[in-house]
């Protein structure tokens, strides 16, 4: 597992706050408060990190898909919870790429939406072929990972 350490950048907080309003805004906002759509927001901060760090992760402008890497193609990025059960919509499955990516945050404070100028550390749990997590899949929509050893 990779492990990263990373200062929020301003760009990434405009970028969050813009989807975060635009979801706010919609169906997708189900009952949840502005700040708690941010800090879902916020799960998107290492996809876009890491393609700053030319480790073969390109950011993708796209729904469909969130990086392209040089090994594993095109790359869904999802953070997976402490509860090893991680939710991947309907819609997500039906989408085309090759690889699942699943992370987390090692320290962040999850009372608050990220800031500019914080640090925290994610790491990558692991890269999974879609196909081998679709076809895992629990009730539905939620695929189960092995905790990794800490």
């Amino acid at each position: 597992m990779k492990s990263v350490t990373a200062r929020v950048g301003k760009a990434f907080i405009e970028r969050r706050d813009y989807l975060a309003n635009d979801r706010f805004n919609s169906a997708q906002r189900g009952n949840r408060s502005l700040e708690q759509v941010m800090i879902n927001c916020d799960c998107e901060f290492a996809e876009h990190h890491i393609s700053s760090l030319n480790l073969g992760h390109e950011l993708i402008e796209a729904y469909e898909y969130d990086t392209v890497h040089d090994e594993y193609g095109k790359c869904e990025w999802k953070h997976a919870p402490k509860t090893g059960r991680v939710y991947i919509s309907k819609w997500c499955q039906n989408q085309d790429f090759d690889t699942f990516v699943f992370w987390n945050f090692l320290d962040r404070d999850w009372s608050r939406p990220l800031n500019a100028e914080d640090v925290v550390t994610y790491q990558i749990i692991e890269y999974k072929p879609k196909d081998e997590v679709v076809n895992n899949i629990k009730r539905e929509t939620y695929y189960e990972y092995l905790h990794p050893q800490q």
